[in-house]
């Protein structure tokens, strides 16, 4: 049950060498160079050592995460200006063909649900989770296109009639 003085100091000089933050490459000892992702600071720990962190400390994951998360709001930004030339004159005409007399035809309501939400054509969402998406992408109040949203409107109306 207790552990004689002889085995704990054994064991905690194995806990720090496993856990040493830095040691110097030159001790004969084979070491892993070891960088920040986020600030680029550089140390050296034991090889095999387990797997290596890929940050010096909890800021600057805090901080590579916060980063990640603006680039990838830019990145959606910048699609939906992408997607507004061409894509939305398309959807456009495809809203102006729909009327009682011909309405969206069942086959054509999954893929436009996918293009709308930007998703690609192999997707196997449901219809209301391609709606969630496209609604996120193209609603008027979030900077989209009122006719496309009407065209996503009545794809969605569609597919729940046909029970898609």
């Amino acid at each position: 049950m207790f552990e004689d003085s002889k085995s704990l100091k054994v064991r905690e000089e194995s806990f720090v060498a496993r856990h040493a933050r830095s040691v110097p490459p030159d001790k004969g000892i084979p070491v892993d160079r070891i960088e920040c992702q986020h600030c680029k600071m550089v140390w050296h720990r034991p090889s095999g050592a387990g797997r290596p962190p890929h940050f010096c400390s909890d800021a600057c994951k805090q901080a590579a995460w916060r980063l990640r998360a603006q680039l990838k709001l830019r990145d959606l930004a910048n699609s939906r200006l992408r997607n507004t030339s061409e894509d939305i004159e398309r959807f456009h005409a495809e809203l102006a063909a729909i009327t009682l007399r011909t309405p969206l035809r069942e086959t054509r309501i999954l893929p436009l649900l996918r293009e709308l939400a930007g998703a690609p054509l192999a997707d196997r969402r449901t219809a209301q989770q391609l709606y969630k998406a496209a609604v996120l992408r193209w609603h008027p109040d979030t900077g989209g296109d009122t006719a496309t949203f009407q065209l996503l409107q009545a794809a969605y109306h569609e597919a729940k009639r046909y029970e898609l």
